[in-house]
């Protein structure tokens, strides 16, 4: 068995890991071959792509929506059964559901396990929703060489995330309503676990606010500082007019902060 896990193209996207599929590669058993497309990097052939693939699964954002829902329609044409996930699915399931064999709502980690299963014994439902929210704690560690064949196509940057859920609501982000209105967090030694096996120039923190939970970054990137790391990341104001919060955003490498006001 074969699934192929495919990024969409959108005009303005960056050219970044996408961080989802290198943990739904994680979560796929051994025994199941695991392919990979970037249709970003390499534009996705509609007639004649994935001729081995028994599954392709999407991960899907609202600005690659269209160009996804052309991809799993093309798939479907062909006989291949499709699953579709991410935020504008779990936003808009009915829509995505006239695009896919299965529609996967929220976190994957609890979820991806079944939907494989299902697929095996011949059962795929047609909506997959989670039963609460995901704990960090017991998610794998992404499966990034999936990413090899591409990587000099690639910013220079591991995508790495150590918080979900947010309980700021601000109305332009849908956070709160996908992750939840509370931080969830990994343990800082799993985190330096994580970025010590990495190789590339620098991390992006893929954190919606990663100095939200003031207390949990305090620890965690304290604990990086060591590390000599260079990294970019999101965050809100909160926190950053404390001083000590600057300072340990210095040491611990940050070059780059994107802000939403």
């Amino acid at each position: 068995m074969k699934i192929e896990l495919i990024s969409p193209a959108a005009e303005e996207s960056a050219r970044l890991t996408p961080l989802a599929l290198a943990m739904l590669a994680a979560l796929t058993p051994p025994d199941i071959e695991v392919g990979f497309s970037d249709d970003l990097i390499q534009p996705i052939d509609l007639h004649d792509g994935f001729r081995k693939a028994d599954l392709v699964a999407i991960s899907v954002m609202s600005k690659t929506a269209h160009r996804s829902y052309e991809i799993a329609d093309a798939c479907r044409e062909r006989g291949i059964k499709v699953i579709l996930g991410g935020v504008h699915p779990t936003v808009l399931p009915e829509e995505a559901s006239a695009h896919a064999d299965a529609v996967v709502l929220g976190e994957a980690e609890t979820l991806w396990p079944r939907v494989l299963a299902d697929f095996q014994a011949g059962g795929l439902k047609k909506l997959y929703r989670p039963d609460g929210v995901v704990d960090m704690n017991l998610s794998p560690i992404p499966q990034r060489g999936i990413f090899h064949s591409h990587a000099r196509s690639y910013i220079p940057l591991d995508v790495v995330q150590t918080t979900r859920g947010c309980p700021f609501l601000c109305d332009f982000c849908t956070v709160h309503s996908i992750y939840g209105s509370r931080f969830r967090s990994r343990e800082v030694e799993k985190v330096l676990t994580e970025v010590q096996g990495l190789t590339r120039w620098g991390i992006f923190f893929a954190d919606d606010n990663v100095i939200g939970n003031v207390p949990y970054f305090q620890k965690l990137f304290t604990a990086l500082a060591p590390l000599k790391l260079k990294w970019i990341g999101e965050a809100s104001l909160a926190g950053l007019d404390d001083e000590r919060n600057l300072k340990i955003l210095q040491k611990s490498g940050c070059k780059g902060i994107f802000i939403g006001f």
